[in-house]
């Protein structure tokens, strides 16, 4: 069997029968566990694509007002102008709002989050 090229993680599973996903994002080892082995590869592939975009492996460094800027011109290209339209404009009007948009995206729960 040969080796995996440079830069494309690593799978595997460990005795206890979960599996061990590893890769490098933004310089920092990132290891995910699985229960399965197709979850695993899933959680590779989505690992790699933030590689490929440049993602930061700690999204700690991120405010929310950053991390949404970079999500909507990240996926610009996959929704209706329409919804683009319409996640742009709610965006700039909450930030026009005093929201905690300057706070770290670790000073969030993942509730808090959650678009309703």
């Amino acid at each position: 069997m040969s080796r995996r090229p440079r830069g494309t993680g690593s799978l595997y599973q460990r005795k206890d029968g979960y599996w061990v996903v590893s890769v490098t994002v933004g310089g920092k080892r990132i290891n995910r566990y699985c229960q399965t082995q197709r979850e695993a590869q899933t959680v590779l592939a989505n690992l790699l694509v933030d590689q490929q975009h440049g993602i930061s492996a700690s999204p700690s460094k991120f405010t929310l007002a950053e991390w949404v800027t970079q999500w909507l011109e990240m996926n610009q290209s996959r929704l209706r102008p329409s919804s683009y339209k319409t996640y742009h404009q709610v965006y700039f009007w909450h930030k026009t709002i005093p929201y905690d948009f300057q706070l770290n995206l670790n000073c969030y729960k993942a509730q808090a989050l959650v678009l309703t």
